[in-house]
């Protein structure tokens, strides 16, 4: 080597001062390019795993090529379970968890249900990037478990308030504990996580730029379109187009309700809050939910731009028209419920609402149909290439604690998800109410895309035709969907 190096430097220094910075700038490009190629490899064991989409065979090494299972053939796997996915009791604490080890062992093929920690090789799901809100790092957890039962894994959950990018996790509280995953749920293994840093490094993980290769892939689920897309589509296209594609969020809808059905259970404490509201404030109602996403969305970072108050606004007084001329609701069985981090759309959409429907019941009070929560929202605002913004809630700092806001936006989905309809824009809190109960899928409008009014008319005609073969309703057609209301069952 010394020799090597010896004569490189004696071949170079006869040359002109140009060709030895030329030949000098090619010899850093390859020492940077090999530096970041090593910084990319898995930590740990872990530079041996496949990518997501690849499986391991029994020997431990490279299989073939597998994805996940396609829109057509999760739907028939998951209609048995659409009817009680409307019951918070599939989440209640109480419910034993139903672990998936169909994944490879490192040492044999597992089949059947067992116990996680039966695996040979654990893996240690965390969150590295602190910019990501509630859902988006619900969103990163539920692919990873997917990860690890695809490779044979034993997952567990340990979330600090330590990330590797874009500052400390915000919902962190040091009064609830140090791990942000069981301040609401239960652990998804039999297998405690490791209480230090020291034993948990030993453990497979991914780093800041695997989880983000991994949140972006093929097989990942996506709460809108972005990344790259399990159908060979380009979700860039989806995106511009501006268009609903029903098997894109269905797809996506169903293998996050299959994972959830396996692993999320909920601590008592969120557990029966949630309960007690839906019983004292949906039940004998006909409830329209409704999910208003504000403050920083913009078209680059959060599926699209903020969707006016008004246009929800529309939606709602169709609802209530629809309730008070229908025998079997009326208008003193309906309600609405507003979940939104938004304070300046909520009082633009109430003062609406109060201005032009208190005909219909739509009042300020305890009696009013309209039923909101007391939340944690930010009073500040920004500035961002030069439009005024609302201030996130999770990243002010300055307003209410870590565990309040994630308490508060984790009730506000599964509160969602107990709605008999949902209108709502693009959004990982939206689409954690399907991903609770899948049966919302066909009782809701995405108010984000163009096409909203057209897929809903359709999807009413294919309803509607389907129900007068079957000798049932033929009601007019119409883009709302609680007029192809169905039976729904809450707690």
């Amino acid at each position: 080597m010394k020799f090597g190096i010896a004569a490189w430097c004696k071949r170079i220094s006869g040359r002109t001062s140009m060709s030895r910075l030329i030949q000098a700038v090619g010899v850093l490009y390859i020492v940077f390019f090999t530096i970041n190629w090593f910084r990319l490899l898995p930590r740990k064991e872990q530079q041996q795993l496949p990518h997501s989409s690849v499986d391991l065979d029994q020997t431990g090494n490279h299989g073939t090529e597998k994805s996940l299972p396609s829109h057509q053939t999760v739907e028939p796997q998951l209609r048995d379970k659409v009817r009680r996915s409307g019951s918070l009791s599939m989440y209640a604490p109480s419910r034993p968890i139903e672990f998936d080890v169909s994944g490879p062992s490192e040492n044999a093929q597992v089949k059947g249900a067992g116990v996680l920690s039966n695996r040979t090789r654990r893996f240690w799901i965390r969150i590295n990037d602190g910019w990501h809100g509630f859902f988006a790092q619900f969103l990163v957890v539920m692919n990873e478990i997917c990860y690890a039962e695809q490779h044979g894994l034993v997952p567990y959950i340990f979330i600090d308030g330590s990330t590797e990018r874009h500052g400390p996790n915000r919902y962190f509280d040091v009064t609830s504990g140090n791990n942000i995953w069981e301040y609401y749920f239960l652990p998804i293994s039999s297998e405690p996580p490791p209480t230090t840093l020291k034993e948990r490094k030993k453990d497979l993980t991914f780093n800041w730029d695997q989880e983000r290769a991994h949140h972006i892939s093929r097989d990942a689920i996506k709460a809108y379109y972005y990344g790259h897309s399990f159908d060979g589509k380009s979700n860039k296209k989806r995106f511009r187009s501006n268009r609903y594609d029903d098997s894109f969020y269905y797809h996506h809808r169903s293998l996050a309700h299959r994972v959830l059905d396996a692993y999320l259970r909920l601590k008592p404490q969120i557990f029966n809050e949630t309960q007690d509201f839906v019983r004292e404030r949906f039940i004998g109602k006909t409830v329209l939910g409704v999910h208003m996403r504000g403050t920083d969305k913009i078209a680059s970072a959060g599926g699209g731009m903020v969707i006016p108050a008004a246009k929800y606004a529309v939606y709602i007084q169709e609802f209530l028209k629809w309730a008070a001329e229908s025998p079997n609701v009326g208008i003193t069985n309906a309600a609405v419920f507003i979940a939104t981090e938004s304070q300046s759309l909520l009082d633009t959409l109430v003062a609406t609402l109060e201005e032009k429907y208190e005909a219909f019941g739509v009042k300020k009070g305890a009696n009013s149909i309209i039923i909101t929560r007391e939340v944690l929202r930010s009073p500040k605002y920004f500035t961002r290439r030069g439009q005024r913004l609302e201030q996130n809630i999770f990243l002010d700092s300055s307003t209410g604690g870590g565990y309040q806001k994630g308490k508060d936006v984790l009730i506000d989905a599964l509160l969602l998800s107990q709605c008999d309809f949902l209108i709502h824009g693009a959004s990982s809190v939206s689409e954690a109410a399907f991903w609770f109960n899948l049966a919302l899928h066909n009782s809701s409008v995405h108010l984000q895309y163009e096409d909203h009014e057209d897929v809903a008319k359709q999807t009413a005609a294919k309803e509607n035709d389907d129900n007068r073969n079957q000798g049932g309703w033929d009601s007019s057609l119409s883009s709302y969907p609680w007029n192809r209301l169905t039976s729904f069952h809450r707690v």
